[in-house]
C-alpha cells in the first residue's frame, strides 16, 4: 500500500495537522516575556535576603544536621553581588551559627533571627546564640529578629513574646524586633510596643484573599502604609516579600516564573520609591519547604537549588519554559507513535476506519502530546517525597497513555466494563478493549481521589488540569467512536458511582477555589465533562441483568 493511498493519505494529512499545532503551541509557551527595567542603578544593591542554608536534601528536621561553614560561604560568595544584607531564622541549629561569622568575612550586614517555639529550652539556646552572634560582631549584626510567624503559630501568646523581647532587649545593644504576618501585629498591638521596630510579613500569594502578580506590589504598598497609620512612630521594615516560580494557582494568584521576576521588580522599585525597606524572601530555593506547602514551597527563592544561580535576570527578558523545545520534541514522538500505532490496529481491523474516527483519534493524540508537556512540569519543578514523585508519574504516564487510546478509537472498540475487568463477569473479548477499559477505570480512580483532595485538604494540593483534560478527552473519544447499537457491557455500578462522585465534586472545586482561578475552572470542567460522558456512556447502554 502507497503512502498515497486513500486508507492513508487521510492519517497522514492529521498526523502533519498533529506535529504543527504541537510545535506551534510550544513556540508559543516557550516565548520569552520582556520585563520591566530593572530599578537598581549600576552598583546599588538590594536592601536584604532572607537565607536559609539548606542544600537539596537537607531539612531543618534532620536531626544532627551541621551544614557546612564551607556550604555558607560559598553561599554568601553568590549573594554579596546583589545585596549588603542576609535575613536569617534560626541561630543555635544545623551549624547556623556558621552564618553570622561568614557574613562579617563578607562584610554583609545580618538580620539576626532567633527561632522561637513551644519549647523553653530550645528558645533559651536561640536567644544566648543570637546574642552571641550580636556580640561577635556588631559590626555586623545590625538587629537580633526574636521569633518568627510565632503568633501564627500559637505557639506563645503575645505577653509571653513581650516578655521573651524585653529579656532580649536588656541584655544587647542592638535593635531588636518580632517578625509575623501583618494582621497578627494589628491583633497584637502590645507586640509593637515591645519593639524597637516591625517587621512585617507581605505574601501576597497567601493572602486569605490572594492577590495577582500584577497587583501584589501596589497590596504590599497598601498594606505597609496601614501599619503606618496603626503604628505612628515605629519604622516597618517589610521581612518577607515575594512570588513563587512554581506550584498550584491560589484565586488569581499564578506562581511563574515570569510572575515572580515581575513581581520582585515592581516591589523593589515601589518600595524605594516609597522609601520602605524590604527584604525579599528567599536567597535560594528550600526543596524542604515542599514537604509543608506543596511545590510551590519550594519556590520563592532568586537562585535556584541545585546550580545556586539566579533563577531570571534582573532586566530584559524571560520565558516560563526554559526546556520548551525538548517538551515540544517529546510531544512529537508521542504523536508519531500513536499514530503509527493507530495506522497498525486500523489496517487489522476488521470494519474499515471512518473518517470521523481519524478525527476523534487526531484530536486525542494532539490533545495528549501537548498537554504531556504540561504533565511533566511537575516533575521538572520537583514533586515532594515518594507519594508526591508517584502521583506526578502517574498523571504522566496517563497523559501519554490518552493518546492511544486512538487505537481504540479509530478500530471502533468500546472499553471493558469495570466488572469484566475486575473478574466479576466475562473478560474481554479483545486486548484492545481491556486496554482502553483499563485506561477508563485507572483514570476514573485518578479523578476520583483527585477531586476529594482538592475538596478536603485542597491548600496544598496540585491542580492537574493539564493531565485530567488530556484523559478526559480520551476518555470522551471513546463512546464517540464506538457502536453502542445492542451492545451489553456488564455491570456499571462502578462506573456511575465514580462518575456521581466526579461530577458533584467538580461544583465544589469551583466553590472552594473560585472562578478567578482558572486552572481550577479548567480542571472543574474537564471532571464535570469526564462524569457527564460516563453517565451518558452507561445509561445509553444495556446492562446485564445483575445491574
Amino acid at each position: 500500500m502507497s503512502l498515497s493511498s486513500p486508507p492513508l493519505r487521510l492519517p497522514l494529512t492529521l498526523m502533519a495537522l498533529s506535529i504543527g499545532l504541537i510545535a506551534a503551541f510550544w513556540a508559543w509557551a516557550g516565548r520569552p516575556h520582556p520585563l520591566p527595567p530593572w530599578p537598581l542603578a549600576a552598583g546599588e544593591k538590594l536592601f536584604c535576603m532572607s537565607y536559609t542554608p539548606f542544600q537539596p536534601g537537607q531539612s531543618p528536621f534532620d536531626t544532627g544536621l551541621i551544614v557546612s561553614p564551607q556550604a555558607i560561604a560559598s553561599d554568601l560568595d553568590r549573594l554579596a553581588p546583589l545585596t549588603d544584607c542576609i535575613r536569617t531564622y534560626s541561630a543555635a541549629s544545623n551549624g547556623i551559627d556558621a552564618v553570622a561569622d561568614a557574613a562579617s568575612a563578607k562584610r554583609l550586614h545580618l538580620f539576626q533571627g532567633a527561632w522561637i517555639s513551644r519549647d523553653p529550652i530550645a528558645n533559651n539556646a536561640e536567644i544566648e546564640a543570637a546574642i552571641n552572634a550580636a556580640k561577635r560582631h556588631p559590626e555586623t549584626v545590625k538587629a537580633i529578629i526574636a521569633g518568627n510567624e510565632v503568633l501564627l503559630r500559637r505557639e506563645q501568646t503575645a505577653e509571653q513574646l513581650v516578655a521573651l523581647i524585653k529579656t532580649v532587649k536588656s541584655r544587647t545593644d542592638v535593635p531588636v524586633t518580632y517578625a509575623d504576618v501583618w494582621e497578627f501585629w494589628l491583633k497584637n498591638p502590645s507586640v509593637a510596643d515591645a519593639v524597637d521596630f516591625l517587621m512585617i510579613h507581605i505574601l501576597p500569594y497567601w493572602e486569605d484573599h490572594p492577590v495577582s502578580a500584577e497587583d501584589a506590589s501596589q497590596h504590599v504598598l497598601e498594606i505597609t502604609r496601614k501599619l503606618q497609620q496603626a503604628f505612628p512612630g515605629k519604622e516597618i521594615v517589610i521581612g518577607e516579600v515575594g512570588w513563587p516560580s512554581a506550584g498550584r494557582m491560589r484565586e488569581p494568584a499564578l506562581p511563574s516564573l515570569y510572575n515572580q521576576a515581575r513581581v520582585i521588580t515592581d516591589v523593589i522599585a515601589d518600595t524605594k520609591k516609597a522609601g520602605i525597606r524590604a527584604n525579599l524572601i528567599e536567597a535560594f530555593d528550600q526543596p524542604w519547604k515542599r514537604q509543608l506547602e506543596g511545590t510551590v514551597g519550594g519556590h520563592w527563592g532568586l537562585f535556584d537549588a541545585y546550580q545556586r544561580n539566579p533563577k531570571f535576570p534582573f532586566g530584559g527578558s524571560i520565558s516560563n519554559h526554559a526546556y520548551a523545545n525538548s517538551l515540544m520534541a517529546a510531544g512529537i514522538c508521542l504523536a508519531l507513535f500513536a499514530f503509527f500505532s493507530a495506522v497498525v490496529a486500523a489496517r487489522g481491523a476488521v470494519q474499515p476506519a471512518t473518517p470521523r474516527r481519524w478525527f476523534l483519534a487526531a484530536v486525542t493524540i494532539t490533545t495528549s502530546a501537548i498537554l504531556f508537556g504540561l504533565a511533566a512540569v511537575p516533575l521538572i519543578d520537583g514533586a515532594f517525597g515518594i507519594a508526591g514523585t508517584l502521583r506526578a508519574l502517574a498523571l504522566g504516564l496517563m497523559t501519554a497513555l490518552a493518546a492511544f487510546q486512538a487505537v481504540a478509537i479509530v478500530t471502533g472498540t468500546p472499553p471493558a466494563s469495570f466488572a469484566s475487568l475486575l473478574g466479576s463477569e466475562p473478560p474481554p473479548s479483545t486486548l484492545i478493549a481491556r486496554f482502553a477499559g483499563l485506561f477508563v477505570m485507572i483514570a476514573m480512580v485518578i479523578a476520583v481521589y483527585t477531586a476529594l483532595t482538592l475538596c478536603f485538604d485542597a491548600r496544598y494540593a496540585e491542580l492537574p488540569y493539564a493531565e485530567m483534560s488530556a484523559i478526559v478527552i480520551a476518555v470522551v473519544g471513546l463512546p464517540l467512536a464506538s457502536p453502542t447499537a445492542g451492545s451489553r457491557r456488564g455491570t456499571l455500578n462502578a462506573e456511575r458511582a465514580m462518575a456521581a462522585v466526579t461530577g458533584a465534586t467538580s461544583l465544589v472545586i469551583l466553590l472552594n477555589e473560585g472562578l478567578s482561578n482558572w486552572q481550577a475552572v479548567w480542571l472543574a470542567a474537564a471532571m464535570a465533562a469526564l462524569s457527564a460522558v460516563m453517565l451518558w456512556r452507561t445509561s445509553a447502554l444495556p446492562t446485564s441483568a445483575s445491574s
